[in-house]
């Protein structure tokens, strides 16, 4: 989100999405699937997320996404931009589940996340071995900066090392989703 908008079309700070991270499981019994998406600097990455979210994710089956608003939101966006694809980012739209606001409910509680649902403190609380406090960029903000800081560079291996810091970030947000939907489960059946 910046003020002046780098692409046509972008309203001053409107959200652009550069990068999306997915992880899919086909059906029961399948594996999971790790798919992700980071433009590189300078590259409209509008059209490309589009096409690539449109190739990755099924016609049919729930998306689950943590704070799914925000996700809704920035596929609305998308569909603006790039009005040919609305219909079928609508139908996407329409298939959005949210663990979230069992968590903002307190249907879930849990006394370490002491009132908070962020995902940055229920995954932690609920699957100890994953956290964001080893990862060199911890939020959204944070990768924000890093994708303007990897615009800039010259060096290579600092482009190199702020792109892995990326994917790993993202990545790490969708696998949590997978991991507090396998807790949530457990859970379910105690």
């Amino acid at each position: 989100a910046t003020p002046v908008p780098l692409f046509d079309g972008v309203k001053p700070y409107q959200q652009l999405p550069f990068q999306f991270s997915l992880h899919r499981i086909a059906g029961p019994g399948a594996q999971l699937e790790h798919f992700e998406y980071l433009a590189m600097p300078g590259e409209d990455p509008r059209e490309p997320i589009i096409e690539k979210l449109i190739e990755l994710i099924p016609e049919t089956g729930t998306i689950l996404a943590y704070n799914a608003p925000f996700e809704i939101a920035r596929l609305k966006d998308l569909a603006a931009w790039h009005p040919r694809y609305v219909k079928k980012l609508g139908a996407m739209i329409e298939r959005f589940s949210d663990p979230m606001p069992l968590f903002r409910s307190r249907e879930v509680y849990l006394w370490p996340l002491q009132g908070s649902y962020s995902i940055k403190v229920v995954l932690p609380t609920m699957v100890p071995e994953l956290s964001y406090e080893n990862e060199e960029i911890k939020d959204g903000g944070m990768a924000s900066e890093a994708w303007f800081r990897m615009a800039e560079s010259q060096d290579p291996e600092e482009i190199a090392r702020i792109r892995s810091s990326l994917l790993s970030y993202c990545r790490l947000d969708t696998y949590g989703v997978v991991r507090i939907l396998e807790k949530l489960k457990e859970y379910a059946r105690c």
